[in-house]
């Protein structure tokens, strides 16, 4: 996690959602789904704050990859991480 806050501070938004995807498919595999979660939300987040363009697409597949495995609460990540990366292809 430090790795990817590190990467978000410099301006490595792309490098740091990947990190943070990473981590949080470590704690799901160990079954710790609240920090899962946690580490979920923060790469989702920090994808929403990206500006338009390529790299935003590209960081959304690793967004959508992510929350296919861990959705979120009745399905309500993935289902938003999908509608906002079908915004981004209309743009």
């Amino acid at each position: 996690e430090k790795r990817a806050e590190a990467a978000a501070r410099t301006g490595d938004a792309f490098g740091s959602i990947q990190l943070y995807r990473d981590v949080a498919e470590r704690w799901h595999y160990r079954g710790e789904g609240a920090m899962a979660e946690d580490v979920a939300r923060r790469a989702e987040e920090l994808w929403r704050q990206m500006p338009q363009g390529d790299e935003a697409l590209s960081a959304g597949l690793v967004v959508v990859r992510m929350r296919n495995q861990m959705p979120g609460q009745s399905g309500d990540a993935l289902t938003a991480v999908l509608a906002d990366r079908v915004r981004l292809l209309q743009a």
